[in-house]
């Protein structure tokens, strides 16, 4: 896991999408023109706790078929990414310490949930997928404490 650079908390949206953004500049694009349009025919991802604890759900475009995707045994499950293939999506879940949130991803049919982070004692935050798929980028205050992120980028295939 590589460490980006150093952010405030208010550019860190920001710096996430234009981390994933600059590898595909200048280049051909029809490859990330593909992948936003398969991403765009993918179900839409949103939070709700109506169940009581914070889940990623489902729905399709028009509001339809709003379904729980996960289902922490603890904790919420927050700030879903589509994979620009629409094959998975990169989440934060809470499961496995109540303050410090962990990048997970799951298949987009919600099974295969791993942790990839795994830092307890560090809030990993805010998942960003590469163009190409093959790296996650997330804000963490893992190095200099809480209120102090900088944005990291790890394999989106680590175990």
């Amino acid at each position: 896991m590589k460490k980006a650079s150093r952010a405030p908390w208010s550019a860190l949206a920001a710096l996430a999408a234009l981390v994933t953004l600059l590898p595909g500049c200048g280049e051909d694009n029809d490859d990330l023109e593909n992948a936003l349009l398969e991403a765009r025919q993918s179900p839409i991802a949103f939070v709700s706790d109506r169940d009581g604890a914070r889940r990623i759900y489902l729905m399709d475009e028009d509001g339809s078929r709003q379904r729980p995707l996960s289902d922490p045994p603890q904790g919420g499950d927050t700030h879903p990414a589509w994979s620009p293939d629409g094959r998975r999506i990169a989440f934060v879940s809470y499961r496995d310490h109540a303050t410090y949130g962990e990048i997970y991803v799951m298949d987009a049919d919600g099974e295969n949930e791993r942790n990839l982070t795994n830092s307890p004692g560090s809030h990993d935050t805010h998942p960003a997928w590469s163009p190409d798929g093959s790296s996650i980028a997330f804000a963490s205050d893992r190095d200099y404490g809480p209120r102090t992120p900088d944005i990291y980028a790890l394999n989106a295939d680590r175990r």
